[in-house]
């Protein structure tokens, strides 16, 4: 295996002061995997939530079929998808279209979800979350190879028949988490496994060593996703601060599912930088960020490193420019 790049664009949101539509947003994000795919990145990554005041991204397989009809060799991924909230049948049926548009391009990455709120909003128990996902996996292999007949505690079927199949004959899963048991999932039975970065860099590691050291297949596709920015001036910092503490004050907003006050909150440049500190965030001249990522790359070896280099409030030439930056100065040192 050797080292693979993939964009964390994560969420096509608008931040309070974007002055853009939606339309805008959605048009700019797209263009944004086009030059992925020009600069050298292997694969775009995606996530959803749902009733977030910012519009996050709630429909992740529209956005995805959108960039697999911009794109000829770039991977699409969700990263993740919230299994519990789908119709397994429905979500074999959609990865295995994506799969036919994308000529083989599109992985499928899961998880249990976190958010109280979301549970409520789709009639889900969220104790439920953890054996929802185990089925929905074993019924989605189900349905890319034959018929399905599955009869579990959450989900039964008698002889369904998914058509069309995978033109690849399968979709790759992917199974994402920081919890123990997430770990443990995804080493036992997936194609890949999305790591958050979202911890310092030993506890990540020894993450990775478990499930590798747990994984059923050595070619397991390990992903780790970091905050990331680039920045030839030396001023990466200054250019993602902002959106950094907009993001992280949204995530801890949306934990607590306390999201009055939201927009009108911010952090001074001390509490920003302690909290990038702990996320172990990789800002930087293209030199810093490369060796931060090869320093990774000694500890663990060759991964799947998803930088997130675009968050709301970043425009669309700043992002331009980091993107392709990244991908002429940082990728193509590990090629």
């Amino acid at each position: 295996m050797a080292m693979k790049f993939g964009l964390a664009c994560v969420s096509f949101q608008k931040h309070p002061d974007d002055e853009r539509s939606f339309e805008q947003i959605y048009d700019d994000l797209l263009d944004l995997a086009v030059l992925a795919e020009q600069v050298g990145f292997d694969s775009f990554w995606l996530s959803e939530h749902h009733g977030v005041p910012d519009g996050w991204l709630p429909s992740l397989m529209p956005v995805a079929a959108a960039i697999a009809a911009r794109t000829t060799s770039l991977r699409i991924g969700t990263g993740i998808a919230v299994a519990p909230f789908y119709d397994p049948i429905r979500l074999a049926e959609d990865a295995a279209v994506l799969d036919i548009l994308s000529k083989g391009r599109f992985d499928l990455g899961l998880a249990v979800g976190y958010r109280q709120e979301e549970f409520e909003t789709f009639g889900v128990k969220r104790s439920e979350r953890g054996g929802r996902l185990d089925e929905i996996v074993e019924i989605l292999r189900a349905a890319w190879r034959g018929p399905v007949d599955h009869h579990g505690k959450y989900y039964s079927y008698d002889g369904v028949d998914v058509t069309p199949k995978p033109g690849s004959k399968t979709v790759p899963i992917y199974l994402g988490g920081i919890a123990e048991e997430a770990v443990m999932r995804a080493a036992r039975g997936a194609d890949g496994f999305l790591s958050s970065g979202t911890s310092d860099f030993e506890t990540l590691a020894e993450r990775i060593d478990k499930v590798r050291a747990a994984g059923a297949r050595d070619d397991l596709d390990v992903c780790v996703t970091k905050y990331c920015f680039v920045d030839r001036d030396g001023d990466a910092w200054g250019k993602y601060k902002k959106s950094y503490d907009y993001i992280h004050r949204l995530y801890v907003a949306l934990t607590s599912g306390e999201l009055e006050g939201l927009y009108s909150a911010s952090s001074d440049d001390a509490a920003i930088r302690e909290s990038l500190q702990q996320e172990a965030a990789i800002l930087g001249t293209p030199a810093e960020v490369y060796e931060q990522i090869r320093r990774m790359q000694d500890r663990i070896g060759d991964f799947h490193f998803h930088p997130r280099m675009w968050l709301p409030g970043i425009g669309r030439k700043e992002a331009e420019t980091a993107i392709r930056t990244f991908g002429d100065d940082v990728i193509s040192r590990f090629r």
